[in-house]
């Protein structure tokens, strides 16, 4: 039946859905097709309430590894090919023969464990997921962990705990970040021009602890990352490029290990900058790092102002040392000092440009050049803004 194939086709597994099949989709228009076993009248709507307890995949196409999913874990987010996995399975051989198990072994996708096809089987699952699978002898057992013996079809009962994604960094791809877990991620993601808190824990290769910021009750670190790529509202300079480039690919709560490369990081000098230990030459780095919060100005985002705009008005010679008000603290009142308000169109009506509350234009008679000024938009910054038309 083509719409009950279709709707099956539609579900995650352990989802639970009513479906009502229309005669056209339910090859009903004569009567009961004979793939159902009911007695069905012509003309008939169907309806299906359906729940779907498990998948069954040919992984490859070739019948090589046959997995059947027994129970669904949560989210839809499979591991990727450099992430690092923990698992928890026992292997078997058709009759029963208990080959290895474990309660929970972690292992590279890049490596592998056991069984190469252990690594096509963990692709296709989500956190939580267990899976019972059919391995045929083509995929053949690998290191110690047991005798396979030759021609044997395996029988693999596997969990998929958790996971580490593993991202390359950099033009180079050289820094390497590990982020754990992605329950405590708020979506909100590093970008430039926002202000950065971290903490973070750096360590040579030997575990030697040369760096650490935010901990033990310690102020977190806290720095902004310009339009040019440059590090402001800091004056600490030991934060080298690598971490940087690792940083503004985090969310907001994230947790990561970043592994940054001597050319990302202190090169052939070293650094002695450091008050816990020397930093030696050609040194490869090891950060523990959680971004703790990204702070965006949002009356920047509103008006479409970049912080060079700012700087901008700055020297044009408007407020020195400008400060940012936020809408609530606005003085009220005034209505040079109060945001334009934009009213959303009617219904069916076309939506013209939005007109600047309190713009004037006016016509340089010399010239013939008209301009605008914006004094409601300019003071709620601390400059005005004008624009020829």
């Amino acid at each position: 039946m083509e719409g009950f194939s279709l709707a099956v086709s539609s579900m995650h597994g352990g989802e639970k859905a009513l479906f009502i099949i229309p005669t056209q989709l339910a090859l009903t228009k004569s009567g009961c097709p004979a793939t159902v076993p009911w007695n069905i009248p012509p003309n008939q709507t169907l309806w299906f309430d359906i729940e779907l307890i498990s998948i069954t995949t040919d992984i490859l196409g070739d019948q090589g590894i046959m997995k059947k999913t027994t129970k669904f874990g949560a989210g839809e987010q499979h591991p990727c090919d450099l992430d690092e996995v923990s698992v928890k399975y026992n292997a078997c051989l058709m009759d029963g023969t208990l080959l290895s198990k474990s309660e929970g072994v972690e292992f590279s996708l890049v490596d592998g464990f056991f069984c190469s096809a252990f690594v096509h089987a963990v692709k296709t699952m989500t956190e939580g997921d267990e899976a019972f699978l059919i391995i045929k002898p083509e995929w053949p057992s690998k290191g110690n962990e047991a005798a396979v013996p030759p021609d044997a079809t395996l029988h693999v009962n596997l969990q998929l705990m958790s996971w580490k994604t593993v991202s390359l960094i950099g033009e180079d791809q050289k820094i390497v970040k590990t982020t754990f877990g992605r329950a405590n991620f708020r979506g909100k993601q590093a970008q430039r021009g926002a202000v950065m808190k971290v903490r973070l824990i750096g360590k040579l290769q030997d575990g030697i602890v040369f760096d650490r910021r935010g901990d033990d009750g310690d102020e977190p670190f806290e720095f902004t990352i310009d339009e040019e790529g440059r590090r402001t509202g800091s004056t600490d300079e030991n934060f080298v490029s690598g971490l940087e480039e690792a940083v503004m690919t985090m969310e907001e709560g994230e947790v990561a290990s970043v592994i940054i490369p001597p050319q990302h990081a202190y090169g052939t000098v070293g650094s002695n900058k450091y008050p816990l230990a020397v930093i030696p030459p050609n040194s490869v780095l090891i950060y523990e790092i959680e971004l703790l919060s990204i702070n965006i100005i949002d009356e920047m985002v509103m008006f479409g102002l970049s912080r060079r705009k700012l700087k901008q008005g700055r020297q044009r010679g408007d407020q020195d040392g400008m400060i940012v008000v936020p809408p609530a603290a606005w003085p009220q009142g005034n209505a040079s000092h109060q945001p334009p308000v934009l009213a959303p169109p009617a219904a069916g009506v076309a939506q013209s440009p939005p007109a600047i509350i309190g713009a004037t234009t006016t016509i340089d008679p010399s010239t013939g050049t008209a301009s605008k000024r914006t004094p409601g938009l300019g003071s709620c910054f601390g400059f005005s803004s004008s624009s020829a038309n």
